[in-house]
């Protein structure tokens, strides 16, 4: 089984950050064109919109807000993802499928740690 990470999974997940993580700190606070403009580059656009709206403290958030607005969505949706991965591991009865939702799961996980060691390094 291999120890890397699925490059299509890390793009996933990590897809709506990059723009965000990456691009030049603002005070302008967010508003549509904001969130629209941080989000247009994510491999689902649409996702990234929603989720920054999701948050109350989106309206008040400058493109470092946005960015841990985004975060704290991946976060919480890897975390149920891989959660459900496990899941059913646990139920299949087919050696295969019950290695992939294994490996999906800890490659989950280790996006989730280079989500965390990014964060560290930008503060």
């Amino acid at each position: 089984m291999a120890s890397f990470i699925h490059p299509a999974l890390f793009l996933v997940l990590f897809s709506p950050l990059s723009p965000i993580l990456f691009g030049t700190h603002s005070h302008v606070q967010a508003d549509d064109s904001l969130i629209k403009l941080q989000c247009r580059n994510s491999e689902t656009p649409a996702l990234c919109i929603q989720c920054i709206k999701s948050d109350p403290g989106a309206p008040q958030a400058d493109k470092v807000g946005i960015a841990a607005i985004v975060i704290n969505c991946l976060r919480t949706h890897s975390r149920i993802l891989a959660s459900n991965m496990t899941k059913m591991a646990s139920r299949e009865d087919d050696e295969r499928l019950r290695s992939a939702y294994q490996s999906c799961s800890k490659d989950i996980y280790k996006v989730r740690q280079i989500i965390s060691v990014l964060m560290r390094s930008k503060r």
